[in-house]
């Protein structure tokens, strides 16, 4: 009897489909020896059928959202240097409190662009914030400055090098990115000599010998931040933002829209287990089952009392970046795929941005406030690199790791 049309047309699929299927698996490997059969056809079908266009995310992000941080940093920076120069040459309460403020300034700038860790970052960033790679680290990690790091900045360097700005120079491109950038400026500015975060600064800590280590250390960080900020510049040389924006057409970086977006989703992931592992649940005991015992010494500016602030410049920029700022963000990309996943990360930020302004330091007195941070931080991580590479058939992408040395 002859078969009905519909059949011999699902035959006729099902012939055609199947080669395809055996080449596709024939020439492909899974990225995980022991992936399942299921994983395959996941991924099998994720490769045939995922059709979001990252494009305008990526515009947006390289045009719009990054570059105005990026400036910023910039911006502060410069700002920096000049209350530097005005503290060297006159130490007062005023002109010491406005440069503190101006580094407060710079730690903020710099928190908002620590999400977007690929590209120049890798080369720049950690030279002046070392803190959140050496924190990370999966050996051996550290939260500098260490007393180490801090009796290399009292070190009295003048008998080899000097009593100058250009000896204080010499003898810092001695020491290693622990003791250099943001995190030195913080214990120089803030920290009285000898005290190891015991005891705040005054003028009269701030020794010529000292002023020119300030001077010394201010310089090598605006050189890496400045060469940071305008490798982003729109109207610069290397126009990072633009490489992102025209991936995979015409880009000289990306030949391919999904390494851009890769690059881009992998480094929110990274600051989220930074903000969840290094910033809150080391600091507060909570890491691998801790019964909450506070040590503050494993806390990010804890020399200028910043750490919290930091988290919440950490969550804004993330913010900007799952939202859009208005426009196309990490967002659509969710909802594209999974409407529920992407109400619920909505949801995780918008909890975390209340709960981070309701409490100002790491203490037992905010235990509560803190173990909720984590909690919707680990909500948010396991939406977005457990729960949605489920839902594409992919497994969960690698975000977190220090710099190492």
């Amino acid at each position: 009897m002859k078969q009905p049309v519909v059949w011999r047309r699902l035959r006729g699929l099902v012939s055609l489909l199947f080669p395809l299927y055996f080449l596709f698996f024939s020439s492909c490997s899974p990225r995980h020896p022991g992936a399942s059969d299921n994983s395959l056809v996941n991924g099998f079908l994720y490769r045939m059928f995922n059709t979001y266009d990252p494009s305008n995310f990526l515009a947006n992000v390289g045009r719009t959202i990054a570059p105005p941080l990026f400036a910023n940093l910039k911006t502060q920076t410069a700002n920096l240097v000049t209350q530097g120069t005005t503290l060297a040459s006159s130490c007062t309460a005023g002109n010491l409190t406005n440069f503190q403020n101006a580094w407060l300034a710079n730690i903020a700038a710099a928190k908002q662009v620590e999400i977007f860790h690929f590209g120049p970052f890798v080369t720049y960033y950690p030279l002046f914030d070392a803190w959140p790679g050496e924190a990370m680290k999966t050996v051996s990690p550290e939260s500098p400055p260490s007393a180490g790091d801090m009796d290399s900045l009292d070190f009295d360097y003048t008998g080899t090098y000097g009593a100058s700005v250009a000896g204080a120079t010499s003898y810092i491109g001695t020491l290693d990115k622990d003791a250099k950038g943001l995190i030195a400026i913080e214990y120089v500015a803030f920290i009285k000599p000898g005290s190891y975060g015991a005891n705040q600064e005054a003028c009269s800590d701030l020794t010529s010998i000292r002023l020119n280590l300030l001077q010394a250390l201010i310089a090598d960080y605006a050189s890496n931040a400045n060469a940071l900020a305008n490798a982003w510049d729109p109207t610069g040389t290397t126009k990072y933002g633009e490489q992102l924006a025209t991936a995979g057409k015409g880009s000289t970086t990306y030949s391919y829209s999904g390494a851009a977006l890769n690059d881009v989703f992998s480094g929110a992931l990274r600051q989220l287990s930074t903000m969840k592992d290094g910033k809150l649940e080391k600091p507060a005991g909570l890491s691998n089952g801790g019964n909450g015992v506070i040590n503050l010494s494993l806390s990010e500016s804890r020399l200028s009392g910043n750490s919290v602030v930091n988290l919440r410049n950490n969550l804004a920029s993330f913010k900007a970046l799952y939202l859009g700022n208005g426009a196309v963000g990490l967002s659509d990309y969710i909802r594209y795929y999974s409407p529920s996943l992407d109400t619920r990360a909505k949801s995780d930020i918008t909890q975390l941005e209340t709960v981070l302004n309701s409490f100002s330091n790491i203490s037992s007195a905010n235990m509560s406030s803190i173990s909720q941070s984590v909690a919707l931080l680990s909500d948010l991580l396991n939406v977005l690199n457990v729960q949605f590479p489920a839902v594409l058939g992919n497994g969960p992408v690698s975000s977190s790791g220090g710099d190492g040395d």
